[in-house]
């Protein structure tokens, strides 16, 4: 458990529990704030959460998270590039699944804890597949952490945004694909550049020991050679 303040406690992908006077509140999954929940009733359309006071259910909070604009269109830009997409999330299975279906998803995980979201990408990778894990929340932290190439979104949480090595600074999903652009010609661009410093070097070098390389020439091809690479590298600027 994390604390948060003076007595209160987090439990991630649960929910907050704190002392109030002597009544211990709980907000958060309704297995996490009462053990009675056969007379809740479960929404089809949104995610709840729960409040209780000593495991008297007090109430609940209905919310829908809205897609984002362009979530569509990226999603089939990803699938267009061979990528395939899937959701992780701790909402329920009811509301994760309509989203998936409307945003053209290949496959979801729902009601997934920290934990299980990261055993999910280790089941991926078991494989020999390649994750990208695009996230903004708390509970993204430890999976943006464990996925190959973590992406956060630069409107998130600090936690998300200290576990990704990749952040976009702004909040469009629009960046995701040209990230995925980028890091594909840069990883080009050093496979190119060690070929031509390997290549000054494989040539320049039985010359200059067999002395029909004077040292200025060496100096110069040298020069010639960072020139070339510093060039090279500074075409990704100009990169469609």
């Amino acid at each position: 458990p994390m604390t948060a303040g003076d007595n209160a406690v987090t439990l991630p992908g649960q929910g907050i529990s704190v002392i109030i006077g002597e009544a211990n509140y709980k907000l958060g999954q309704l297995s996490f704030v009462t053990d009675d929940t056969s007379a809740v009733p479960v929404s089809s359309q949104s995610t709840c959460s729960y409040l209780s006071k000593d495991g008297q259910l007090l109430g609940h909070v209905k919310f829908s998270d809205a897609t984002r604009k362009e979530a569509r269109a990226v999603i089939d830009a990803l699938k267009k590039n061979g990528k395939t997409t899937v959701m992780l999330s701790g909402d329920h299975e009811h509301v994760v699944s309509k989203l998936t279906a409307e945003l053209r998803i290949d496959a979801f995980h729902s009601g997934l804890s920290p934990s299980q979201k990261i055993e999910i990408i280790e089941s991926y990778q078991s494989k020999g597949q390649k994750i990208a894990m695009v996230g903004d929340g708390i509970n993204d932290g430890p999976a943006l952490a464990k996925a190959d190439a973590g992406i956060a979104m630069g409107n998130g949480s600090e936690i998300a945004l200290q576990s990704a090595p990749i952040v976009l600074m702004r909040a469009d999903l629009c960046l995701i694909p040209e990230a995925i652009h980028y890091a594909r010609k840069t990883r080009q661009v050093i496979r190119q550049n060690l070929g031509w410093a390997f290549g000054y070097n494989l040539l320049c070098i039985p010359l200059a020991m067999s002395g029909l390389l004077s040292p200025a020439i060496a100096g110069a091809a040298m020069a010639l050679s960072s020139v070339s690479v510093v060039v090279n590298a500074m075409r990704l600027k100009h990169s469609d």
